[in-house]
């Protein structure tokens, strides 16, 4: 398994579908093999997460940099140098160290994860200098409509798109809009090569502690709660500034006070200034990056937690929302109508407080209604029933039976 996101990195939950996957796969007869990045390359890390791999997990971390660390001058940097990505020289390490491990052990099958494109590469270079069948797992799209918007790392990103779909016996994406894109992208390929893998509920929920539905407080302000990464524009809260003003133009804001935490979105400061532009500083709390098992509590002790998923990214289900569904407290998704993560709120979970993102007067009525039902103590949260079929370990279970059908076939 060659995966650059993987503990201790810190700046994107992408890790843990990594670190699921390690971990359940051995429930069903793989025996996972991690190659990584040492913790110097990474531009920010949890040392607290390295307990989340388990000690039996063979885990190699190969030598790399960063160019844009290493070469920038204030920030800049020749972009040629950082082909496909910044962590390019780590491509070299990883496939050193995949190549040692088929020579000692000889594997079924390698399986390489993105968005970091030279985790793709190293793994396509593996598996052709080796034979050994190759899996490409896309968390997002390598390409999709607007993105990258670098016409130079557009036409990298699609060389190597199309090498590892040619490379590989199975290209695994996480949504159905993502699968049919590829699919109709190349029509060359059978359908098959094109498997859906969603993303998945993370065990460390039970091991914290998962609260009942009942366990926000009942007295001092609604708390809204957003965890996690705000990109622009893939989760612009603008219209949500909007519609909050809006709300309490109408003096229809919550008589006991509303608290909006926004933790750890990559550009505090910006939002900051937003918030500010809109006149709901007050109200909006914008908050440093925590431990996960702090995150992980606040979040569930929450009245409600926000979703961001604008049309940019429609073939794309955000990793937060398996995560709201295990920390069972209503959900308010500001979500594009036309897109995956749409579908999968309001028409698989039944979430009634969904929203598009960029149209304040639907966040406006979203936000009424979810008030009123918070004080009638009404609020609606996603069924429990639901965190078993979403969870890593059912993710696991059919990432196994990807890997025992190309194993079979070589």
């Amino acid at each position: 398994m060659i995966a650059f996101h993987f503990p201790p990195f810190g700046q994107s939950s992408g890790r843990l579908r990594t670190l699921g996957f390690a971990r359940h796969l051995g429930e069903y007869g793989w025996q996972p093999a991690v190659v990584t990045a040492r913790s110097a390359v990474y531009p920010m890390v949890q040392p607290e997460s390295l307990a989340e791999i388990p000690p039996t997990l063979p885990v190699t971390r190969a030598a790399g940099v960063d160019i844009s660390r290493l070469v920038s001058i204030r920030g800049v940097y020749p972009r040629w140098l950082a082909t496909p990505d910044r962590w390019c020289m780590w491509a070299i390490g990883a496939l050193s160290a995949g190549l040692s491990i088929v020579k000692r052990s000889r594997p079924d099958v390698i399986w390489t994860t993105f968005p970091i494109p030279s985790a793709v590469l190293a793994g396509v270079l593996l598996s052709r200098l080796t034979g050994v069948p190759l899996v490409v797992d896309l968390r997002d799209p390598m390409v999709y409509e607007g993105w990258p918007a670098n016409a130079w790392q557009r036409a990298v990103y699609g060389r190597l798109e199309r090498w590892a779909v040619s490379a590989a016996q199975a290209v695994v994406v996480t949504t159905p809009g993502a699968c049919r894109m590829y699919r109709e992208r190349y029509p060359r390929f059978p359908a098959e090569r094109f498997q859906v893998i969603q993303n998945g509920v993370e065990d460390d929920y039970e091991r914290v502690g998962m609260q009942s539905s009942a366990s926000a407080a009942t007295s001092g302000p609604i708390v809204l709660v957003h965890s996690g990464l705000m990109e622009h524009p893939d989760r612009d809260p603008s219209a949500l500034f909007a519609a909050i003003g809006a709300v309490r133009r109408a003096k229809a804001l919550p008589a006991r006070g509303l608290r909006v935490i926004l933790r750890a979105t990559g550009r505090n400061d910006y939002i900051r200034r937003m918030a500010a532009q809109a006149g709901v500083e007050d109200l909006v709390v914008v908050e440093p990056h925590i431990a996960r098992e702090a995150a992980v509590r606040e979040m569930s002790s929450a009245h409600g937690l926000i979703l961001f998923q604008g049309q940019a990214c429609n073939r794309q289900i955000p990793a937060k929302a398996y995560e709201y569904l295990a920390a069972r407290r209503p959900i308010l998704a500001l979500v594009h109508p036309d897109g995956d993560t749409h579908d999968l709120m309001a028409n698989q979970w039944n979430v009634p407080y969904t929203a598009d993102m960029a149209c304040p007067s639907a966040i406006e009525t979203l936000l009424r209604r979810f008030f009123e039902d918070v004080q009638n103590a009404r609020a609606f949260v996603p069924s429990a029933a639901l965190i078993e079929p979403y969870s890593r370990r059912a993710r696991s279970r059919e990432l196994s039976t990807l890997l025992d059908s190309i194993a079979a076939a070589h």
